[in-house]
């Protein structure tokens, strides 16, 4: 099930984007995620977070549309972002994409990121999506498919540590079985020569950017 979560940040639409929104099967708004839907004209399946970003007013309007209200306290452990991410996964997603993650408050936009290391990577694939780029986390053991446009960009930065055995084909600045060191930007504006690139990883976490025309 593809499950499209609008998270609180900045929302840019786009011809992908709404390409993207026209194709799903469960909507989550994210606290204030719900003016991103109501700027579309399109109505949620669930609304979840403590709610402190949205009039209660627009909720009512929302529940009595059938939309589901999942509120929680504002003193938490989690982010309500964590919490939608969570849902997606009991309610059965197998791919998730995340509009609306980044550019409002640094804190919030790295936190936003970094949750694409949470899910069980054979629950559910993960994507962060804008206007302008795609972020998805890459785990080692996998041979991993890439698409974009020819000329377009791609940078692969490690996280948690070092990435062990990356090799790189169909891109301008390939790799053959390297390491890529946590705090180094060797992985950083690399070029697609054709419109799929394949990056495979032995051991540990490449966060992969991928920068729209």
């Amino acid at each position: 099930m593809r499950t499209l979560i609008f998270a609180n940040g900045v929302f840019k639409s786009s011809r992908y984007i709404q390409s993207v929104i026209n194709n799903h099967e469960l909507i989550i708004a994210v606290n204030g995620g719900t003016m991103h839907c109501i700027s579309l004209g399109i109505t949620p399946d669930i609304i979840i977070g403590d709610m402190d970003s949205i009039d209660n007013n627009k909720l009512q309007k929302f529940k009595k549309r059938g939309t589901e209200i999942l509120n929680f306290p504002r003193q938490k452990d989690q982010t309500d972002l964590e919490l939608a991410l969570m849902l997606s996964l009991e309610r059965g997603a197998d791919e998730i994409i995340i509009l609306g993650a980044l550019g409002k408050r640094w804190d919030m936009t790295l936190a936003n990121i970094f949750l694409l290391c949470k899910p069980d990577p054979n629950a559910a694939a993960v994507r962060i999506l804008d206007a302008d780029c795609e972020i998805v986390l890459l785990r080692g053991g996998i041979i991993h498919k890439i698409y974009s446009e020819t000329g377009g960009l791609l940078s692969l930065m490690p996280l948690g540590g070092d990435v062990y055995g990356v090799t790189l084909s169909g891109l301008k600045y390939p790799l053959k079985n390297e390491t890529l060191k946590l705090g180094c930007t060797r992985g950083v504006s690399n070029l697609f020569l054709e419109k799929t690139a394949s990056i495979a990883i032995k051991k540990g976490l490449l966060l992969c950017i991928i920068e729209k025309r």
